[in-house]
C-alpha cells in the first residue's frame, strides 16, 4: 500500500504512517459489532516498495500510508472484523496493524529465505493467523499475543499460498514443489496431499460453502483445478491462463471465480463455462478480490499500469481506477 502527501507524519518504533484523511470509519474493543460507516469499504495494497496503502471507496481517496516494511509487501490480509491488517513480507516478516489507527500492534519474526513471507491469512473466528513462506513451512499464530502456535513441515519447497476453509477447521497451502496440502487445524496434522499440476501452485481458494477447493498453477500448466472437498477428488481443470496463475477469488456466493494471469478470466464456479475474460491490466494481474456484497472486483497489476482497478461485476464496466505512485501492486485485500 502506499503513500499519502497530506496530514502528519508521526515515527513510533521504526513505523512511519502518513494520514491524507481521518479514518475514523471503524471502532475496535468497544463491544458492539464492528461496521464501516454507510456503503464506504477499505481497500489495502501492498506494494514492491515496502509500503502499504489504505484507500476508501467507493471515493477512491488514499487514506493511509504505512512504512514499516523493508522489503516487498508479499501478501496482506484483513481480519475478519476488519480491526487489524496483517502483512508479510519479503523482509521475513509478519505486522499485525490496527486498522482504527494505522499503529503497529506486533511484529512476527516469520519465514526465512529469499523471499521470507509470501502468505498470510486470518482464520474465519479471526484468532489465528496463518503464514506460508520461503523456509518450506507453514505457521499458525494465535493473534491476541503473536505466539507461535505451531509449525507445519511437509512441503519441499516455497509455500506460496495458505487459505482456511471456512468453517476453520482446514487449512489448504499451495507449494512451489507442485502440490496442495490439506492440514487439521486443531492439531496441525495433515489430511491429504493433491497431486495433478505440472508446475508451481500459486494460489488456493475454498468456496464460501466449502465445498470445493480451488488451485492455480504457473508455468506451462497454467490451469485452475477444482477439487471436491468431499473426497478431495480432482472435479475439472480450467485452461488458458497464459503466463500462470497469479490470484484466484470466488464471489461471496460462490457463483463466481475470478482468475489473474496476463488477463482477468471469469468463470462459472459450478460448470466451468467461461463467462468473461478481459484484459485488465497492460501487464500481468498480480491480484484479485471480491468486495463482501459481491459488487465490486478489485485488481491490482504490475509493469507499466501498476495500478489498481475497481470493476462493476454486474457488466464488467471499470468504475475507477486508482493510482498514486505505486511501484507494483503484490497483494491487496477489501474490507468488507
Amino acid at each position: 500500500m502506499k503513500k499519502g502527501r497530506m496530514g502528519w507524519l508521526i515515527w513510533l518504533t521504526g513505523v512511519s504512517l502518513t494520514f491524507a484523511v481521518s479514518l475514523s470509519l471503524i471502532s475496535c474493543g468497544g463491544g458492539g459489532e464492528n461496521r464501516p460507516s454507510g456503503r464506504i469499504q477499505l481497500l489495502a495494497v501492498g506494494g514492491y516498495d515496502s509500503k502499504i496503502r489504505i484507500w476508501q471507496l467507493p471515493e477512491g481517496i488514499l487514506t493511509r500510508t504505512i512504512s514499516g516494511h523493508t522489503d516487498w509487501v508479499n501478501s496482506i490480509c484483513f481480519s475478519p472484523d476488519g480491526c487489524l491488517l496483517a502483512s508479510g513480507s519479503k523482509d521475513g516478516t509478519i505486522k499485525i496493524w490496527k486498522v482504527e489507527d494505522g499503529s503497529l500492534m506486533m511484529t512476527l519474526e516469520a519465514h526465512s529465505g529469499e523471499e521470507g513471507v509470501d502468505s498470510v491469512s486470518f482464520s474465519p473466528n479471526g484468532q489465528i493467523l496463518a503464514s506460508g513462506g520461503w523456509d518450506n513451512t507453514i505457521k499458525l499464530w494465535r493473534v491476541s499475543d503473536g505466539s507461535l502456535l505451531r509449525t507445519l513441515v511437509g512441503h519441499t519447497n516455497v509455500v506460496q499460498d495458505v487459505a482456511f476453509s471456512p468453517d476453520g477447521k482446514l487449512l489448504a497451502s499451495g507449494s512451489v514443489d507442485m502440490t496442495i496440502k490439506i492440514w487439521r487445524v486443531a492439531d496441525g496434522t495433515p489430511v491429504t496431499t493433491l497431486t495433478g499440476h505440472s508446475s508451481w501452485v500459486g494460489p488456493v481458494a475454498f468456496s464460501p460453502d466449502g465445498k470445493i477447493l480451488a488451485s492455480g498453477s504457473g508455468g506451462e500448466d497454467g490451469t485452475v483445478k477444482i477439487w471436491l472437498t468431499s473426497n478431495w477428488a480432482l472435479h475439472r481443470s480450467l485452461p488458458g491462463h497464459l503466463g500462470g496463475v497469479n490470484d484466484i477469488a470466488f464471489s461471496p456466493d460462490g457463483k463466481l471465480l475470478a482468475v489473474a494471469s496476463d488477463d482477468i478470466k471469469i468463470w462459472n464456479a459450478s460448470d466451468g463455462t467461461l463467462i468473461k475474460s478481459f484484459k485488465a491490466h497492460t501487464n500481468a494481474v498480480n491480484a484479485i478480490t471480491f468486495s463482501s456484497n459481491g459488487q465490486i472486483l478489485a485488481s491490482g497489476g504490475n509493469g507499466m499500469d501498476d495500478s489498481v482497478k475497481i470493476w462493476q461485476v454486474s457488466n464488467w464496466n471499470l468504475i475507477k481506477v486508482l493510482s498514486g505512485n505505486i511501484e507494483g501492486v503484490a497483494s491487496l485485500d477489501l474490507w468488507p
